[in-house]
C-alpha cells in the first residue's frame, strides 16, 4: 500500500522509477498478485504505459519506467488469478479512450522492437544499452498479452481475444529473433490454452504463419507447426456433424488456395503456400486431403517442380507423399507425372529432398501396384534411402528416410533382395544420434526393424484357421468372403524365418544395435507396443550366435535388461529370451558392471522364464544361461538367493532330456554353495536321489554333469556318507567299467577316490565285520580305472589304491580275471537292458501307429462317400 500511495504521489520520473521498483520486487513473489490487486495499484500502471498519441518510436519511451511497468503487471498476470488479470485488462480510473491495456501493449511492443532502427549508437558504434532495455521491454509486452489473450474472462469476450491475436501476428515476421520468438511462443500460448481465440481470425493467422515454414531446421518452423498442430485440430465426430473439419477446410481455402490459384501471385508468396500445404497435411491429413482434392490445386503444386528452390521442392515431394493415400492422384496414367518428379528428386543434392521423394515413391509403390515395377522399389529408391540412413544427416531428414524404409520393408521383393543380395544397410551410428535427438520417429523405425527382423504377428482367428484348414482352403474362404475368387486382393507371402534371421545379423554387423539402444533409453515405459517391438527385434538378433558378442558391446543387453522390467508380458518374455541366447554365448565377466544391469540382474528374468516358458527351447536356453552364469561365484550366489534351485528342481520334471541336461548342469555349478551343502546329509533326501538317479542316465552329457557335482561334494564326507548309502556306488560302478567315455571315467574316479580316503570303512567294511556287497565289484572297478587311458582318471584310482593299501592293509585288489569277468557279466546285463527297453518302445508304437491307420481309414472312406452323394 505505501509503495502504491508513493507512486500516486510521485511528481517527476525518478520517484515513479523508485516506487514502481518496489512494486515490481513484490510482484516477483506470484502469491501476492492478489494483494497488489486490493492495494489498487494496477491503474496507475496501466496510466503509465504509453499510448498511440504518446510515441511513435523507441526515443520517445521513458525507459527505464515503462519497462519497470511491464515487468511489474507481467509478473502479476503470472498468477494466474482471471480477477487479477481482468484488473488490468480492464482497469478502472483510467480513461479508456486513450486505448485498452491490450491496445497500450501494442504501441508498446511495436515500439521497442524497433528499437535498433530508431535509436542512435554511441559514438563509438557500439549498441546504446537503451536497446537492448527496449527489446527486453517489447518481449515482456508480448508476454503480458499472451496472459491476457489467454484467458477469455480477463479481456471479456472472443472478439476481444481475437484482436490481441491479430496483434500479435505482425510480430511473428519481426527482424529481431528475441521479439520474433516471443510473438510466435504467445500464439503458442493462446492456442494452447483456448483454441477458440483464434478461430474468429483463423485465415489470416494461417496466411501469416505460412511464411514461416519451409526450413525444418529452424525454431520458428517448429513452433508454427506446433501452432498448427493446436489450430487444425480435428474436433467432434464427422457421423454426428458436429466435426469442426469443414471450418478448417474453409479456413484453409481461404488462405492458401487463393495464392496457389493466383497465376499473377509473387514467387515467394506461392512458395509459401506450398509449405503451407505441407504442414497442414502433416498436422490434419483430412483437411490436407481435401485440399489436394480441389484438382486446380493439386496441379498448380506440379508446376512448381521445375523451380529451382530446395525448400519448395522439399514441400512438393511432402505433398506427393501425402497424396500416394488417395488413389486419385496416382491412378493409372495420373501418376505418371508426379512420379517423373520424384525420380528426378531422388537425384538432388539436398539429403531433405532426396528423403521426402523417397518416402513418397515408396508410398506409392506400396499402396499402387501398378506403379511398382516402373519405380521398381530395390533399385535406386532402395539405393537412396539406405544412403540417407547412414549419411550423418539433421535428425528431420533421418524421420522421413525411416518413413521410406518402414513402406519399403512392407514388401516381401524387398526383403528377399536385401537378404538374396546381401545389401547392407551401411554403418548406422549417425542414425542412432538422431534417434536420441528426435522421438517423432521411433515408432517408424521399429516397425521397419520389425518387418525386416520378425514375422508378422497372427491372429487368433488365422490361428485357429490353420489348425482346421490347409493354406489353400483358408485363401480360398478368404476370396469367397470378399465376393468371389479375385475380388480379394492376394495375401501377403509368409515370411521366411531364414531370411529375417539372416537381415537381423546384417543389421547387427551394421550397427542397428545402438540404434535399438538409443531408442529404448528415449522411450517412455509405458509405450507398451514400440518396447514390445524393440523386444522381438532384439531376440531376433539374438538368434545368430555370433551377434551376441556386438549386441552386448553396443548397449543391447543394457536396452533389454531395461525391456525385461516391462509389464507387458510378451515384452518381458522376449526380452528374458533374448537375454538367455546372450547368455549362453558371453563370457560372464565381459558384461559391463553397472549398478542395476549387470549380469545379475539376469538372474531373476531367466527363472521367471523358465517358469512361465511358452516352449521347451525358452526352457532350455535359460538353463544354458544360468549354467553360463553360475561359473561365476557372486553370480551363483545372486541364482541361490532367488529361489532358482527349487526352480531347477521343477524343470527336472520335464519330457525333453534336453531341458532335464540342462537343469542339471545348472545345479551341478551350484552344489558346492554352502546353502545347498546340507540338502545333501540325509541319503532320503530329493537331491541325492536326483543326482543318484542321473549318474544313471542314458544321456551322456547329463551323466557328465551328474557325475562332476557327486565329484566335487563327495569331498565332504557326512555327504559322502549319504550318497553311498543312497546306493551311488552301482551307477558309478558301470561307468567305471563300462563307459568309453574319458569325461565320465574321470568324474567317476574322482569320485571313488573321494570316498575311499574319506569313507573307506563303508567301502570295503571294518576289520571286524564282513565286507559290504559291493566292495567287492568297487574294488574291480578302482582295478579297471588304474589302467585307464585317461590320465586323471588313472592317477585318481592310483591314490586310492595307495590310501587302501596304507589304512587297510588286509584288503587284496581282486585279481584282473575275476574284474574280467564282471565287466563282461556288466555289459551283458547291459545289452539286455536295453533290448528289452527297446522291445517295449516298439510295443507301445504299434498300437498308436494302428490306431492312426483306423483314423485315417475312417476319414478317407467319410470323404469317399461324401464325394459319391449326389
Amino acid at each position: 500500500t505505501l509503495a502504491v500511495e508513493a507512486l500516486r504521489a510521485a511528481t517527476d520520473v525518478d520517484e515513479r522509477v523508485k516506487a514502481v521498483g518496489k512494486l515490481s520486487r513484490i510482484a516477483e513473489d506470484s502469491s501476492r498478485a492478489v494483494e497488489l490487486l486490493h492495494a489498487h495499484a494496477v491503474p496507475p500502471l496501466v496510466a503509465l504505459l504509453p499510448t498511440s498519441l504518446q510515441v511513435v518510436s523507441a526515443v520517445e519511451l521513458q525507459m527505464p519506467l515503462v519497462g519497470l511497468v511491464t515487468e511489474t503487471l507481467e509478473r502479476m498476470a503470472t498468477a494466474d488469478s482471471t480477477e487479477v488479470r481482468r484488473a488490468i485488462a480492464l482497469p478502472t480510473d483510467v480513461d479508456s479512450k486513450l486505448g485498452s491495456t491490450a491496445q497500450r501493449l501494442i504501441v508498446l511492443a511495436t515500439a521497442a522492437a524497433d528499437a535498433r532502427k530508431t535509436m542512435p549508437n554511441q559514438p563509438d558504434g557500439q549498441e546504446a544499452p537503451q536497446q537492448k532495455n527496449c527489446l527486453t521491454t517489447a518481449a515482456k509486452a508480448l508476454a503480458l498479452l499472451t496472459h491476457l489473450a489467454s484467458c477469455r474472462g480477463a479481456v471479456g469476450s472472443q472478439d476481444a481475444q481475437a484482436q490481441i491475436v491479430e496483434g500479435l501476428l505482425s510480430f511473428t515476421r519481426h527482424a529481431e529473433q528475441n521479439v520474433q520468438q516471443a510473438a510466435l511462443d504467445a500464439l503458442l500460448r493462446i492456442s494452447n490454452a483456448d483454441v477458440d481465440a483464434c478461430n474468429t481470425v483463423l485465415p489470416k493467422v494461417l496466411k501469416t504463419l505460412i511464411w514461416l515454414l519451409g526450413d525444418d531446421e529452424s525454431g520458428s518452423h517448429r513452433i508454427t507447426l506446433a501452432i498448427f498442430s493446436k489450430l487444425l485440430a480435428k474436433k467432434g465426430d464427422d457421423k454426428d456433424n458436429n466435426s469442426n473439419t469443414n471450418g478448417l477446410c474453409k479456413a484453409c481455402e481461404a488462405a492458401i488456395s487463393p495464392i496457389l490459384r493466383d497465376t499473377s501471385a509473387e514467387w515467394e508468396a506461392h512458395v509459401a503456400a506450398v509449405h503451407g500445404v505441407t504442414a497442414v497435411l502433416e498436422v490434419n491429413k483430412e483437411v490436407g486431403a481435401w485440399l489436394l482434392r480441389q484438382e486446380s490445386i493439386f496441379w498448380s503444386l506440379a508446376e512448381v517442380v521445375e523451380m529451382e528452390d530446395d525448400d519448395l521442392q522439399k514441400s512438393l515431394a511432402e505433398i506427393y507423399a501425402h497424396a500416394a493415400n488417395d488413389a486419385q492422384h496416382f491412378r493409372q496414367t495420373a501418376g505418371d507425372e508426379p512420379i517423373k518428379h520424384l525420380k528426378a528428386m531422388l537425384k538432388s543434392q539436398q539429403p531433405k529432398v532426396r528423403a521426402r521423394a523417397c518416402v513418397a515413391l515408396a508410398k506409392v509403390s506400396l499402396l499402387h501396384p501398378d506403379h511398382r515395377v516402373g519405380i521398381n522399389p530395390t533399385g535406386k529408391l532402395l539405393t537412396a534411402t539406405l544412403g540417407l540412413l547412414e549419411a550423418k544427416v539433421p535428425p528431420s531428414v533421418h524421420r522421413w528416410a525411416v518413413e521410406a524404409l518402414m513402406f519399403l520393408s512392407v514388401m516381401p521383393d524387398v526383403k528377399e533382395h536385401l537378404a538374396h543380395k546381401e545389401v547392407r544397410f551401411g554403418s548406422l551410428v549417425a542414425l542412432s544420434e538422431s534417434v536420441g535427438k528426435d522421438s517423432s520417429f521411433h515408432f517408424a523405425l521399429i516397425s521397419a526393424f520389425r518387418r525386416l527382423c520378425v514375422e508378422r504377428e497372427k491372429s487368433d482367428e488365422t490361428k485357429r484357421l490353420e489348425k482346421e484348414m490347409d493354406t489353400a482352403q483358408i485363401e480360398q474362404m478368404r476370396q469367397l468372403a470378399a465376393g468371389g475368387a479375385g475380388m480379394a486382393p492376394p495375401a501377403e507371402r509368409p515370411d521366411d524365418p531364414e531370411l529375417l534371421t539372416k537381415l537381423a545379423a546384417t543389421l547387427v554387423d551394421d550397427d542397428a544395435v545402438l540404434v535399438l539402444s538409443e531408442l529404448v533409453a528415449h522411450t517412455e515405459s509405458d509405450s507398451t507396443e514400440l518396447r514390445r517391438s524393440a523386444a522381438q527385434v532384439l531376440l531376433s538378433m539374438s538368434c545368430t550366435p555370433a551377434c551376441r558378442g556386438k549386441i552386448v558391446q553396443q548397449g543391447g543387453f543394457k536396452a533389454l535388461i531395461s525391456l525385461v522390467l516391462s509389464t507387458d508380458p510378451t515384452t518381458e518374455s522376449a526380452a528374458a529370451w533374448a537375454l538367455a541366447k546372450v547368455a549362453i554365448s558371453i563370457n560372464p565377466v565381459m558384461y559391463p558392471r553397472r549398478l542395476g544391469s549387470g549380469p545379475e540382474s539376469m538372474v531373476k528374468p531367466l527363472l521367471k522364464l523358465i517358469d512361465t516358458a511358452d516352449n521347451e527351447l525358452q526352457q532350455f536356453e535359460s538353463c544354458m544361461a544360468l549354467c553360463n552364469l553360475a561359473t561365476v561365484e557372486d553370480l551363483r550366489e545372486r541364482i541361490v538367493s532367488a529361489s532358482g534351485w527349487r526352480t531347477l528342481q521343477m524343470t527336472l520334471a520335464s519330457d525333453n532330456e534336453l531341458v532335464q541336461r540342462a537343469a542339471i548342469e545348472v545345479m551341478s555349478n551350484l552344489v558346492t554353495h554352502e546353502d545347498i551343502l546340507p540338502r545333501f546329509l540325509s541319503a532320503d533326501s530329493t537331491d541325492v536321489k536326483i543326482f543318484v538317479g542321473f549318474c544313471g542316465s542314458d544321456d551322456e552329457k547329463t551323466q557328465v554333469a551328474a557325475t562332476g557335482a557327486i565329484a566335487m561334494i563327495a569331498g565332504v564326507p557326512e555327504i559322502g556318507a549319504a550318497l553311498i548309502a543312497a546306493g551311488v556306488l552301482e551307477p558309478l560302478i558301470d561307468l567305471a567299467l563300462l563307459t568309453e567315455n574319458l569325461e565320465l571315467s574321470h568324474r567317476a574316479a574322482v569320485a571313488l577316490e573321494r570316498f575311499f580316503s574319506l569313507n573307506t570303512d563303508l567301502m570295503v567294511g571294518t576289520q571286524d565285520k564282513q565286507m559290504p556287497e559291493h566292495a567287492l565289484t568297487v574294488l574291480g572297478a578302482l582295478v579297471m580305472l588304474a589302467k585307464s587311458t585317461c590320465e586323471p582318471a588313472k592317477k585318481a584310482a592310483l591314490t586310492a589304491i595307495v590310501h587302501l593299501s596304507h589304512e587297510r592293509p588286509d584288503i587284496k585288489l581282486p585279481p584282473p580275471d575275476a574284474v574280467a569277468q564282471i565287466v563282461v557279466k556288466l555289459k551283458q546285463e547291459n545289452e539286455q537292458r536295453r533290448a528289452q527297453e527297446a522291445a517295449e518302445a516298439e510295443a507301445n508304437t504299434a498300437p498308436r501307429a494302428a490306431s492312426d491307420a483306423d483314423a485315417d481309414a475312417d476319414a478317407d472312406a467319410s470323404t469317399w462317400s461324401r464325394e459319391k452323394q449326389p
